[in-house]
């Protein structure tokens, strides 16, 4: 008999049942990643962890809520992770005197009660450097004008918590960014340093400071406190608590930066206003003067030393789902497409790359994070879906730009049990404190995890003896279930900018772990 006989007659001996198909079973689509290129931010991790790096942060109501909101998550999670080596840059006048609370234990005071400043009016030549009224929330100068006076006896100006991550033990260096006038009375400034509780001592006073130089332009005036034991609320005033500031006057930006910590993070919330989408966004940084995002992001890097490293962190989604205007850009319409919120975030991104390209700045400084709105539903909002989905695909065509999908990093099941929705889950488009510093963290340690950093040999440092242990190990370092060369990408991108650093001043700066 032929051999293909017996095969055959073996096979149709076989019981019918094995002879049927099976039907198949339906296998749910995994979820999105939780992060979209987290590689294209690792030279901003290494800067964060070995020098000084920033955050920008861009957002719905939800940066600023309640005075918390994610510009308090971040400011958290950076400083449990890297520690602070500044407060953000607040604007003198923000939310015209209102306030917005910008900042995590460190805060701009009210002025509009006082009565006496103003947060529009400035002469046009210094309007332009922060203009009002272009939907640039919360940002807002202070003024007064020529022959006006505002300040003594009223408490204002900038303010530490005694507990703050800053350390108001350390030394401390308050800057204040502010205008000269070309004509005009004599106006007088005098930065001082007072305890913001009582007994109200003063702590520092600087040499009064005339504002009328004999033309228009930008000036710092900064007032250092040397290291004590202070363990009190600081209040960093621009008049003698008994005197007044003398006009013209126009104080843009004020921060504090700790001269003892060369290592750490500061955050800065550029936008954050309560119902605007994408399009607002992007709408407003086109509205402001290429001098006003200048000055902006010039004090943003001018802590950080010859090699600024600056994330962009970009919030949105909830208010496009109702954003009605064709996007800005490219004019895609409906406004709430998921098409039109890509061309949104990319005008953002495009725009804020105009300021680096025309101040002739390394485009290597910048990096940019897209992080759309968390979950509010289950299943959660499609448009808000569809949207992670575009951010997605944007970041992994954009230079230096990660994405992390908020529905994948956590859920509404998850969110509701740990009462992370505001109100006690009747308010899902907004956070709890908790819930913020929970994402926030948990956004943090996403990037560091799809960065792949690993210390393979145990030594708490990330140096080349680590890639020596992963070519003999051959570990999963980025969690998609298998071990091969893109395993090692960040952790060679980590090493080699470490070793560019080693040849640069002959000291060997590894990344030592916490």
């Amino acid at each position: 008999m032929h051999p293909r006989s017996r095969w055959w007659e073996a096979l149709t001996a076989l019981p019918l049942l094995t002879c049927c198909l099976i039907p198949s079973r339906v296998v749910a689509a995994p979820p999105p990643p939780v992060i979209t290129r987290p590689e294209a931010v690792t030279p901003w991790l290494l800067a964060a962890a070995t020098g000084r790096a920033d955050v920008v942060c861009l957002g719905d109501s939800n940066q600023l809520l309640q005075s918390t909101g994610w510009d308090h998550g971040w400011i958290r999670a950076l400083e449990a992770r890297f520690g602070l080596y500044a407060t953000g840059l607040l604007s003198a006048g923000e939310n015209a005197g209102n306030g917005a609370g910008s900042g995590y234990q460190y805060s701009v005071g009210g002025t509009s009660s006082i009565g006496q400043f103003q947060y529009q009016g400035a002469p046009p030549v210094l309007d332009r450097f922060l203009q009002p009224g272009i939907g640039m929330a919360p940002l807002n100068y202070l003024y007064l004008p020529d022959g006006a006076a505002a300040g003594a006896g009223a408490t204002y100006g900038f303010f530490i918590d005694r507990y703050s991550g800053i350390d108001v033990n350390a030394p401390l260096r308050f800057h204040l960014i502010h205008g000269t006038f070309e004509t005009g009375s004599p106006g007088v400034f005098q930065l001082t340093v007072r305890q913001g509780v009582a007994p109200y001592q003063t702590i520092a006073v600087a040499a009064p400071q005339f504002t009328v130089t004999g033309s228009f332009g930008i000036a710092e005036a900064t007032l250092d406190l040397p290291a004590a034991t202070r363990e009190t609320y600081l209040n960093f005033r621009y008049s003698y608590f008994d005197q007044n500031i003398a006009g013209p006057f126009i104080a843009y930006y004020v921060r504090a930066e700790n001269l003892a910590r060369p290592v750490g993070t500061a955050l800065h919330t550029l936008y954050a206003y309560g119902g605007q989408s994408a399009h607002d966004m992007a709408e407003a940084l086109r509205a402001a003067d290429l001098s006003y995002l200048t000055l902006y992001f010039k004090n943003v890097r001018a802590l950080q030393g010859p090699a600024p490293r600056i994330l962009v962190r970009i919030n949105t989604g909830l208010n496009d789902r109702n954003e009605n205007l064709p996007s800005v850009q490219n004019g895609i319409a409906p406004g709430n497409s998921p098409e039109a919120v890509y061309d949104n975030l990319e005008a953002i991104v495009l725009r804020i790359r105009e300021v680096w390209t025309a101040n002739d700045w390394p485009e290597d400084e910048l990096y940019f994070l897209f992080t759309l709105s968390h979950p509010v539903a289950t299943p959660d909002d499609s448009l808000l879906v569809a949207y992670r989905e575009q951010a997605a695909a944007l970041a992994s065509v954009t230079p230096r730009c990660a994405a992390i999908n908020l529905g994948s990093l956590t859920a509404w099941a998850e969110m509701r049990n740990n009462g992370w929705y505001l109100f006690g889950g009747f308010d899902t488009n907004h956070l709890t404190v908790t819930g913020y510093e929970a994402l926030a963290a948990r956004e943090l340690a996403a990037l560091e995890n799809g960065a792949a950093w690993r210390d393979l040999n145990g030594d708490r440092r990330i140096d080349a003896e680590d890639l020596y242990e992963w070519h003999r190990l051959r570990p999963d370092l980025d969690g998609d279930g298998i071990a091969t060369y893109a395993d090692l990408r960040a952790l060679q991108q980590a090493v080699r900018a470490l070793e560019a650093d080693d040849t640069s001043d002959g000291i060997p700066s590894p990344l030592a772990l916490p």
